[in-house]
């Protein structure tokens, strides 16, 4: 008696592999797992790139506020100037 065919061992119509030669699902296999590599690298590159433009941000942050403010020699000898005295406050003297 004949051995009778595994019915899984046949490639049917529908499988990717039954219509295409041997070795081109293999090239489709690379040209995808390629194109994957390309747009990780390019999605890496991309939040390489901002992540620098927030870190340079961040460096000039202290240093355009330190020289929006103006401190005088004055101002960092300690000595204690005496207030100009406010014109809206009243006069308690």
């Amino acid at each position: 008696m004949p051995a009778s065919p595994v019915p899984g061992n046949r490639p049917r119509a529908s499988s990717p592999g039954a219509h295409r030669p041997a070795g081109q699902h293999r090239v489709a296999a690379q040209a995808a797992a390629l194109k994957a590599q390309i747009y990780h690298h390019a999605l890496a590159t991309w939040f390489s790139r901002r992540y620098l433009v927030s870190a340079g941000i961040l460096a000039l942050i202290p240093i355009i506020a330190l020289s929006v403010m103006r401190v005088s020699g004055a101002d960092l000898s300690g000595a204690d100037p005496a207030p100009a005295g406010d014109a809206s406050a009243p006069n308690l003297a």
